[in-house]
């Protein structure tokens, strides 16, 4: 894991539950003519859920990255087959 810094968790997670946010936000508000509580509830009812689970996906992915790959050399490889 990277020990400085944000790590790519971090930025998935924040980047894919702000664009959830934004993109849920945008449509739901956008077929309304008028802005009301009663839409504001059913947005954000809506919006806070999916920005949570798509955020937790995001980390998820993230984690991924943040994992050291090894590189292995063709020799440490043959050693292994045999």
């Amino acid at each position: 894991m990277i020990k400085s810094g944000i790590t790519y968790s971090k930025k998935f997670s924040g980047m894919m539950a702000s664009l959830t946010a934004f993109v849920c936000g945008a449509l739901i508000f956008a077929r309304s003519a008028t802005f009301d509580l009663d839409l504001l509830i059913h947005g954000l009812s809506i919006i806070i859920p999916a920005a949570i689970i798509v955020g937790y996906l995001g980390f998820q992915i993230g984690k991924i990255f943040d994992v050291p790959r090894k590189k292995r050399s063709l020799n440490s490889m043959l050693k292994n087959k045999k």
